[in-house]
């Protein structure tokens, strides 16, 4: 950016850059007129390459800032300036989803506050006909106060505009669903899918599909069904096993239909937390190979207050004079039968 463009953002004063990926970069601003300091993100000329493109980021960025939301980020404005198009969003203190499971510094009664938290917010967002399509762990931010926000709506159809599906867009292909994947319309059952994914992960600290290779991922996505849960962790509840396994359902008809149901599922495990194990098949028959991640902090307790904040996805709220974080980055960047035999243990995804 220029030296113009690094004290003047249209009428915001960029203070310092919080972060930045395939997408664009994200500064911490000042709103002069209002006296607020806001997340603003600016779209980088490659992801506005394909025809076509900016305008329907303009239609979906005001999409997206009609969602009001405890569980959304706020989307306070969008523009342009010098040709670069421009998103202000509120400014969070807090850490991402993706850390915070790298971390395992969640105890099971907050993983299942989160997803509840989640499935209201895409609900809401479905609801008023938008979707999001990147839906992951790196998409969601835990607020100090304990409260999850989705992030990135009205920016995650860019990336797949652009064709980003490469070796360092690892993250977003992990979670993608088969519909997506095959570049087919997509509506809130691609959502739907990519939360079960996240669920998995969240609940076993590994990512179903995760490969070296974009590839790998795709042909597992597409033709491999993950591994039991209750294989990686015989002591999670099989209600939350068949949750996440409907929601994954490769076939976007045998998925749930909407994201109320999961939200009923999760208040019913909330209110009734005392686990509801099943000795099935395949945990019976898991043979000593089967790794269990870790210490999955089983025992119900009250949801503590969120893990400490740090930076994490270019809104984090830090001190004007503090140095700009490598690791913040935008309130936008970006179970079945057994699977075959291969190996039991996959690696938390690490990419965002």
């Amino acid at each position: 950016m220029t030296e113009r463009e690094k004290q003047l953002l249209g009428k915001y004063e960029l203070l310092s850059e919080l972060g930045r990926g395939g997408m664009g970069a994200v500064y911490r601003a000042h709103d002069p007129i209002i006296g607020r300091d806001v997340a603003i993100k600016v779209i980088l000329d490659v992801a506005l390459s394909a025809p076509g493109t900016r305008e329907r980021f303009q239609r979906e960025a005001r999409s997206a800032g009609r969602l009001s939301h405890e569980n959304i980020v706020t989307l306070h404005d969008f523009d342009e300036w010098d040709g670069k198009p421009y998103l202000v969003m509120e400014l969070l203190a807090g850490t991402d989803l993706r850390q915070a499971i790298l971390d395992d510094s969640l105890p099971l009664a907050k993983r299942l506050d989160i997803a509840l938290q989640v499935a209201k917010g895409l609900e809401f967002a479905h609801s008023q006909s938008v979707i999001h399509r990147d839906i992951k762990p790196a998409n969601i931010m835990i607020l100090e106060n304990g409260r999850a926000k989705i992030l990135d709506f009205g920016i995650a159809r860019l990336d797949s505009d652009a064709g980003t599906m490469t070796h360092s867009s690892l993250g977003t292909p992990r979670y993608m669903s088969p519909e997506q994947i095959r570049g087919e319309p997509v509506d809130r059952r691609s959502d739907i899918f990519s939360f079960g994914v996240m669920l998995y992960e969240m609940f076993t600290g590994t990512n179903p599909f995760a490969a070296d290779t974009v590839p790998t991922v795709v042909h597992r996505i597409l033709n491999e069904d993950p591994l039991p849960m209750g294989q990686l962790d015989p002591q999670l509840d099989s209600r939350l096993q068949r949750l996440v396994a409907r929601c994954m359902a490769k076939d976007a008809a045998q998925r749930i239909s909407d994201l109320a149901e999961a939200i009923r599922e999760l208040e019913t495990i909330i209110a009734d937390p005392t686990p509801k194990v099943e000795q099935t098949r395949a945990n019976a028959n898991a043979d000593a190979t089967t790794v269990v991640p870790r210490d999955r902090k089983h025992a119900p307790t009250a949801a503590p207050p969120a893990p400490a904040a740090a930076p994490a996805h270019g809104v984090p709220q830090a001190p004007r004079a503090a140095a700009p974080s490598g690791n913040a980055r935008a309130a936008a960047p970006a179970a079945g039968a057994p699977a075959p035999a291969r190996e039991p243990k996959r690696e938390p995804d690490r990419s965002s």
